[in-house]
């Protein structure tokens, strides 16, 4: 009996522990909450320095707003702020559990397919508020201006292609960069600035790591990667490379290749790794993983900085998120210098040709809340802060107050940022791979996984064992997407409904009246279009494609039709 009560022991103090946390915090909340507050409960993962400052700023003007007041009553909002490493756990739980918080940022810890399920299921579509002006923009430039054209991205990034709705607003918008220790730099190669040529950089990076610390006898790692930092070296560095995808896979012509239509190129062979612009996506991250230091898949974003920290690593990628860290971590130690992503020349012997220009820097996907759907009632007031967050005045002061960029198109960036201003034009990585499905991105991960720490596990290899088992398994996540999309259509024909039902109400109209010019404009994007392209989608994977050139080429015969009728015996 002594036996088993002192295996329990151990489990009943952690119950006790945890059910005393539970019941403090709890007692915390309600003490600090008036009795008649209408709480709104905010999620996120930011924990940089001035996030928290920032909303709590935010929060409580627009508590104290006459117009919130005689709307919502006496409003307070609440912080949920979740380390990143428990964050996917967290929104999981909260999620299932029906307990999330009324606004909650939209994108770590989960892969990208559970996230748009938990959209679908979960969330409430913006779209009401994006086609409509901003209310707290009264007395500005924007005053009268759909929400969704004040943003920078036009809420390009706020918009999920599978749902066809808006989802989240993102109210801030952000660039990386690659951040360096000057003083290491000059002592280990006699250099100022980094070369910006990729061939020279790499070169350079294998000085670096030729030399050793003369206290510890390690070697210097020349790029700092992590779990969290290297995928910013190959979103940056390598998958631009990729941007000539666009003229093979983007069937629908909207400037991306979604998941669905990287699948649907790679099933009908329109897209391949052995493609020049799709090899050189791994050929780069190859190249750079050998500059990482050892063991840098398995470290955190902590480790990673903790690395920079010492002196004992050159170069680190992050973003604006972290530039006031990086800078205050190394004061008195060593000075911090900036620069872009090194890239291939345009007369790169292996990548010179794939180098078609600067890369573009997305003008959105920064800091993005959706609306959760578990307290209807709470639903109106969390689309109203967001609004208040991306008006003008609250963008510019919220981003101010935290150091990052603002994504309202007018708000003013901080003096600090300048080297972080967007690049507007230019290449981007235009295939998704690991966003299809459960199994394909699984996979994706684990071959990649291989490819990055077995020096055995070689591009030929990977590309063998990865495309195969993409082509065949990836049906049934591609299937699964079509289905989620199919569902969403019911949304778009209860918008539409409404719609038409507010024009018929309205009187009798003409074909001209900006109403239904609008009404009709809606219908063809969101209705006619995706039906026809997603049936085009369908149509290939079963039977192949049916144009002999990409979606940006013309067909022989039109070709030979545009000679003959703009011939100069027709002029």
């Amino acid at each position: 009996m002594r036996s088993m009560i002192a295996k329990f022991i151990p489990v009943a103090v952690l119950v006790m522990a945890f059910v005393w946390a539970s019941v403090t915090i709890l007692k915390v909340r309600e003490k600090s909450l008036p009795s008649d507050a209408h709480v709104l409960r905010i999620g996120h993962w930011q924990l940089e320095s001035g996030v928290r400052e920032g909303l709590e700023v935010l929060g409580k003007q627009f508590a104290e707003r006459p117009d919130v007041r005689a709307r919502f009553g006496n409003v307070v909002v609440v912080q949920d702020s979740i380390p990143e490493s428990t964050y996917g756990q967290w929104v999981f739980c909260q999620m299932i559990g029906g307990t999330a918080p009324d606004l909650l940022e939209w994108g770590l810890g989960l892969p990208t397919n559970i996230w748009i399920s938990y959209a679908n299921r979960y969330c409430v579509p913006l779209t009401d508020i994006a086609n409509q002006p901003n209310p707290y923009n009264a007395g500005t430039v924007m005053e009268g201006v759909p929400l969704r054209n004040t943003f920078s991205d036009n809420m390009r990034s706020g918009y999920q292609e599978e749902l066809q709705q808006f989802i989240r607003l993102n109210l801030s918008r952000f660039s990386t960069r690659v951040f360096y220790n000057r003083d290491l730099l000059k002592q280990l190669t006699g250099l100022d600035e980094p070369p910006k040529d990729l061939r020279d950089f790499m070169e350079l990076c294998r000085t670096i790591g030729a030399q050793r610390d003369p206290h510890t006898g390690r070697n210097y790692t020349p790029i700092v990667g992590s779990g969290y930092h290297s995928p910013m070296w190959n979103a940056q560095v390598a998958d631009p490379l990729t941007f000539s995808a666009l003229q093979r896979a983007d069937f629908n012509r909207d400037g991306t290749v979604g998941a669905d239509e990287t699948y649907v190129a790679f099933k009908t062979k329109r897209l391949g790794f052995d493609l020049p612009s799709m090899h050189a996506k791994l050929s780069v991250a190859e190249h750079l993983q050998q500059f990482y230091q050892t063991g840098f898949t398995g470290l955190s974003r902590d480790e990673g900085v903790f690395l920079f920290a010492q002196g004992r690593a050159v170069f680190i990628s992050s973003g604006t998120w972290d530039a006031g860290s990086l800078i205050a971590i190394a004061k008195g130690k060593f000075e911090v210098g900036i620069m872009n992503f090194p890239h291939p020349a345009s007369n790169d012997p292996e990548y010179g040709s794939l180098a078609l220009g600067p890369v573009y820097d997305p003008a959105g996907a920064g800091f993005p809340f959706a609306v959760t759907r578990f307290r209807p009632e709470n639903t109106e007031l969390a689309k109203a802060f967001l609004q208040y967050l991306s008006s003008l005045n609250g963008n510019s002061q919220l981003n101010g107050i935290i150091g990052w960029i603002p994504s309202v198109s007018g708000a003013q960036m901080p003096d600090a940022l300048a080297k972080f201003a967007p690049v507007n034009q230019g290449m981007f990585g235009t295939t998704v791979i690991d966003g299809l499905g459960g199994k394909t991105t699984v996979k994706w991960q684990q071959c990649f996984s291989l490819f990055q720490t077995d020096p055995s596990y070689t591009i030929d290899r990977f590309i063998k064992e990865f495309t195969q088992f993409y082509i065949d398994q990836g049906l049934s996540d591609w299937q699964e997407q079509q289905r989620d999309w199919r569902r969403a259509i019911l949304n778009n024909d209860r918008f539409l409904a409404g719609l038409r039902g507010q024009l018929f109400a309205a009187g009798e109209s003409r074909g001209d009246d900006p109403r239904w010019i609008t009404y009709r404009s809606y219908v063809a994007g969101r209705q006619v279009f995706p039906e026809v392209g997603h049936e085009g989608q369908r149509r290939m994977v079963e039977n192949g494609p049916e144009r002999p050139v990409g979606p940006y080429e013309f067909l022989p015969d039109a070709i030979e039709h545009l000679k003959q009728q703009f011939s100069p015996s027709k002029q």
